[in-house]
């Protein structure tokens, strides 16, 4: 199996004349504040690439590789909310450290990956077209506001190679099996390439990879723009039986 891409970065960039904020941060705390929050933005980066969760736990281990106490650390840290380096609600609430800055400048060095996830509890920024909202284990696709649910298992019958029907286990969406019980009209409008992905990846992640997932999303919607979209009942009930298909084709059981 693939190894997966990794969230964050191997290097940034340091502005050689730094903000004001930097500089209240050594004018109160010295070298040793600022090379602290250097190392900060090296965890960032190098964790997620806009965030890292930074719990008591972390924070502990932290101090002790810059051989500072927690109380120094916790002094920097509050400091930096106070002048805007990293944003207070978010490192109040949730006890993340991130910035509208920071989400800007890994934005621009992430532009060229596919499409990846990221945590919209955190997000201070407009996303890019390549970041997929994640959000209390629902998606926000193409930013519009549209949910895809939690997972439920299904069973969908498909024929094998020797003419025999096999029962497959399959997953869909709860918000799909929620407008099904409530008679509500499914959306028959043909979906984008990155709606299909995110499906693909909350119904059943069996790729080695997010791109891998993006790419079988595009052939799914080249395949069903070709046949025309108006034969299916709803494109989500056509793409489980597409994920059944390769299912079976790559001998796994039910």
């Amino acid at each position: 199996m693939a190894r997966p891409l990794k969230d964050g970065v191997d290097y940034f960039s340091l502005d050689c004349q730094m903000d004001d904020e930097i500089k209240y941060i050594e004018a109160e705390f010295g070298l040793d504040g600022f090379a602290t929050v250097i190392k900060l933005w090296q965890r960032i980066y190098g964790d997620k690439g806009y965030y890292c969760a930074f719990p008591r736990t972390v924070k502990l281990m932290f101090a002790q590789s810059i051989n500072k106490g927690v109380n120094f650390v916790d002094e920097v840290i509050n400091r930096c909310t106070e002048y805007g380096i990293f944003d207070r609600r978010l490192y109040k609430k949730y006890g993340v450290l991130t910035s509208s800055g920071i989400q800007k400048r890994y934005a621009k060095m992430t532009e060229r990956r596919n499409l990846f996830t990221i945590d919209g509890r955190y997000l201070l920024i407009s996303a890019p077209k390549n970041w997929v909202i994640v959000s209390n284990n629902s998606v926000n696709v193409d930013n519009n506001g549209e949910n895809v649910g939690k997972n439920t298992e299904s069973k969908v019958n498909v024929e094998s190679k020797n003419g025999k029907r096999k029962e497959i286990t399959t997953t869909t969406t709860e918000s799909a099996h929620a407008r099904e019980s409530e008679g509500e009209a499914m959306d028959k409008s043909p979906p984008t390439t990155a709606k299909v992905a995110v499906y693909f990846e909350n119904s059943d992640p069996c790729f080695d990879s997010m791109s891998m997932t993006f790419s079988e999303a595009q052939k799914f919607v080249a395949y069903n723009a070709k046949r025309g979209w108006d034969c299916l009942p709803d494109w989500q009930k056509a793409a489980d039986l597409w994920l059944a298909r390769i299912g079976e084709k790559n001998g796994r059981k039910g």
